[in-house]
């Protein structure tokens, strides 16, 4: 059995990149000693409102009290959905999704949080085609405001993306649904500039991947796993990075 998966680490302050990769099994055997510290927290999940739909794909994050979920496909009849809808999470007893239309609605992008706002970078729309917009949602009171920004210099889905300060980094992902190659490319947007435009950063020294996880902590995005596309003569095949 494979124990390693790699991830990467950038450090946005050198612009270095460092390649690491750890051994799950003794990851296991370390979290196994820890999770009996971590056995004593008591806690008490609660029960909210369901969302309206089975959906995958979706856009999600919060504001303050709230939960906001936007997009996506609808499990079952796999439409697209054009809502944003959203959550008062203060409310303990019959809670109720309130939606609201979003006519420009995508799903498979990546989401981060700036903020108070919600960033849903590129994704599928309702055509089926792979978009470079990326909108921004603020929640204002209890009205919801959506914003279009700079839109990303392709178009990218399936992407990773995190905040470090006041920077937007996007990572990786796939320019469209037919695609023979993910990429590895890593993209910064300064979100406090009104004229702000993308700049392309060095590239992630390994394949190019799809929905990988992307965390930022402190000056550094950790990339994790993802997916790789192989192809050769006998057609495509997917594996875990």
């Amino acid at each position: 059995m494979n124990y390693f998966r790699v991830f990467l680490i950038y450090r946005v302050s050198s612009t270095r990149l460092y390649l690491v990769a750890f051994s799950f099994y003794f990851l296991s055997l370390v979290t196994g000693i820890l999770a009996k510290d971590i056995s004593i927290v008591n806690f008490q999940p609660t029960k909210m409102a369901e969302i309206n739909c089975e959906r995958v794909g979706l856009f999600y994050g919060s504001n303050g009290k709230s939960i906001i979920i936007a997009g996506g496909f609808d499990s079952n009849t796999h439409q697209l959905i054009h809502s944003i809808d959203l959550l008062n999470s203060d409310i303990a007893d019959n809670n109720k999704w309130e939606s609201v239309h979003w006519a420009g609605a995508r799903a498979w992008g990546a989401t981060v949080q700036f903020g108070n706002d919600i960033i849903l970078i590129g994704g599928v729309d309702s055509s089926g085609k792979v978009s470079s917009v990326v909108t921004r949602i603020h929640l204002n009171e209890s009205n919801i405001e959506v914003h279009e920004m700079v839109s990303l210099p392709y178009p990218i889905a399936a992407s990773g993306a995190a905040v470090i300060g006041n920077t937007l980094y996007v990572v990786c992902g796939l320019r469209s649904l037919d695609a023979d190659h993910a990429e590895n490319s890593l993209w910064a947007l300064e979100l406090t500039s009104l004229d702000a435009k993308w700049t392309e950063l060095e590239h992630l020294p390994s394949v190019g991947r799809y929905i990988p996880i992307v965390v930022a902590q402190y000056d550094e995005l950790l990339v994790l796993g993802g997916r790789k596309i192989s192809k050769d003569t006998k057609g495509v095949y997917l594996y875990r990075a």
